[in-house]
């Protein structure tokens, strides 16, 4: 016979809420998030998105579409590069790269075309080159001890 007043708790998917009486289903840990969030090793990510963090490494977290998918309520958001559910500004940010084949296309169109600011380097040396810009000479050159650098004014 099962106690009456006991407590039946179902763990938790990846994604959702954790703590101490809350736990993760296994081989899910609870993550330090808001609310906590059970999430694993990318290694495991079956059924999940391995997404880079800059403070916790890669972690599986939930995969998403849009924010509903999401503990929104919680703060919690579909991050549109990696499709998982975060809180803002915990994944690694994912450089956009523009379409073309050419790599004079490969910019932004709402910026003009580029051009060139300093010479191309120079080497002097192996361990040594110089550039200039518009008014300036740089000379770079690496010795025993450190990497230095002058400028001409």
């Amino acid at each position: 016979m099962v106690p009456t007043d006991a407590a039946f708790v179902v763990a938790s998917a990846r994604g959702g809420r954790c703590d101490l009486v809350q736990p993760c289903a296994e081989a899910l840990t609870c993550m330090p998030l808001p609310g906590g969030t059970c999430a694993s090793s990318c290694e495991t990510c079956e059924g999940g998105t391995c997404v880079e963090t800059g403070t916790l490494g890669p972690v599986c977290l939930a995969s998403c579409s849009t924010d509903q998918d999401c503990r929104a309520d919680e703060g919690y958001v579909c991050d549109r590069a990696w499709h998982a559910c975060a809180i803002p500004n915990l994944a690694a940010i994912v450089a956009k790269t523009c379409p073309g084949t050419d790599e004079r296309d490969k910019r932004d169109p709402a910026f003009g075309a580029s051009e060139l600011a300093i010479s191309p380097p120079a080497p002097i040396t192996p361990n040594a080159m110089l550039v200039k810009t518009a008014t300036t000479w740089f000379a770079a050159w690496r010795d025993a001890e450190a990497i230095e650098l002058a400028s001409s004014t």
